[in-house]
């Protein structure tokens, strides 16, 4: 036998619009921002990096180290940024051009980042390279989450023309 509903029931079904409507604007906005970043936060490896720009298009599925860190305000990042590991120095002092090889070939910044939509945009504190670090620069990237698995683009220019990076990211911790 169906039960009919109780007035009060009836009225939390009539009222829920209203309250809805009257929440803060951009309180409903505040929130999904909160949960995006609820699913962000964790320790990320990449497992899938492609590459497009204009002279080249590549993609890796075994890239070389990689940590991605993301916290509720802050994040670092480190990656080798060639196809393979990086090799080790000959001996124990190297030589100029097997520092700057090394230098060349891995990217690391750590900062504070915020969520705006589908896009984390990193503000770096700390970088290898001076220029983020000096406060300027940010770098967005456009991102998907499913489950433990982190979808990210990031576009930018590089010396051959306009590139992209799309990195698929395994949750780790």
């Amino acid at each position: 036998m169906a039960r009919s509903p109780s007035g009060a029931h009836v009225l939390r079904l009539l009222l829920l619009p209203l309250v809805s409507a009257c929440q803060a604007p951009g309180q409903h906005s505040a929130e999904i921002a909160n949960n995006r970043v609820a699913q962000l936060s964790g320790v990320w490896r990449a497992v899938v990096v492609a590459t497009t720009g204009r002279d080249r298009s590549s993609t890796n599925a075994a890239p070389p180290p990689s940590l991605f860190i993301l916290t509720r305000t802050h994040y670092s990042q480190m990656y080798e940024s060639g196809d393979t590991a990086r090799a080790d120095f000959a001996a124990a002092r190297p030589s100029d051009s097997e520092k700057i090889r090394a230098f060349d070939s891995f990217v690391a910044n750590a900062g504070t980042y915020r969520v705006v939509g589908n896009i984390m945009v990193l503000q770096p504190t700390v970088a290898k390279r001076p220029r983020p670090a000096s406060g300027y620069w940010t770098i967005p990237h456009e991102f998907t989450i499913r489950g433990d698995t982190l979808f990210t683009i990031d576009r930018g220019p590089s010396g051959s023309g306009p590139l992209e990076f799309r990195v698929t990211w395994i949750r780790i911790e």
